[in-house]
C-alpha cells in the first residue's frame, strides 16, 4: 500500500499512519479468520453457473401488490454444501470482475444490480 498513489494520503500524517496500521492488522485478522474458517469447514462445491428464473429453473416470484409481481432472473457464480451435524447448509458465491454499484433507479428500471437477485434468491 505504502508504494500505491491512491492510498498516500495514509502516510502524511502520525494520526492516519496509525490509522493505516489499524487497517492493515484488520486486513490481516480477517484473512486469518477467513482462511481458517475455510480450512475447518468442509464445503464441497454442488452447482456452478445455476440459472433462475427462466420457465423451469428455479422462478422466483415476489408478490408486491394486487395481481402484481417482481419476476427474477439472474445466474449465480456457485452453490457450495456443508453437510455437518446440524443439517445441511449452502453457500452462495457470486464472482465480481468489475466494480459493481447499487442504482435504485437501474433496480426500479429494471436493470438491477445481480447482486440483489443473488440474495433474493437465497
Amino acid at each position: 500500500m505504502k508504494d500505491n498513489p491512491k492510498f498516500a494520503i495514509l502516510g502524511s500524517s502520525r494520526r492516519l499512519n496509525f490509522v493505516q496500521g489499524l487497517l492493515h492488522q484488520t486486513l490481516m485478522q480477517t484473512t486469518n479468520a477467513l482462511q481458517k474458517q475455510a480450512l475447518a469447514l468442509e464445503t464441497k462445491p454442488w452447482m456452478t453457473e445455476v440459472v433462475f428464473g427462466t420457465s423451469g429453473n428455479y422462478p422466483i416470484h415476489i408478490p408486491i401488490g394486487k395481481n402484481q409481481s417482481i419476476h427474477l432472473r439472474g445466474k449465480i457464480d456457485r452453490i457450495d454444501l456443508l453437510h455437518s451435524d446440524n443439517g445441511i447448509y449452502n453457500g452462495i458465491i457470486d464472482y465480481k470482475s468489475s466494480e459493481q454499484r447499487f442504482e435504485i433507479a437501474k433496480l426500479i428500471a429494471g436493470s438491477s444490480n445481480p447482486t440483489i437477485n443473488v440474495f433474493e434468491s437465497i
